[in-house]
């Protein structure tokens, strides 16, 4: 019978960025929303019995609303971590 076996890192770096802009001509104001994630995937452990991975990942969200009144920000930052195990 062979066995083969694993272990170490390997980085798989993604990041994205979304930007979207709306104005609503009702409330004559406009909306704007930026988006970032940044996402590794930690292969910690591989053979053939199966998979665990990590992967941590970190979102940034900067959200503002603009009207007659004036300005409203809305920052938000967050961390994520995701394990998986697969057979």
């Amino acid at each position: 019978m062979h066995h083969r076996e694993k272990v170490g890192i390997r980085l798989f770096p993604r990041l994205w960025v979304d930007y979207n802009k709306t104005t609503s001509d009702k409330k004559n104001t406009d909306y704007s929303n930026t988006f970032v994630w940044a996402q590794y995937n930690f292969k910690r452990y591989e053979s053939v019995a199966g998979k665990f991975n990590l992967t941590p990942t970190i979102r940034y969200r900067a959200s503002s609303q603009k009207d007659a009144s004036g300005q409203i920000d809305n920052d938000l930052f967050r961390t994520e971590l995701y394990a998986a195990v697969t057979f």
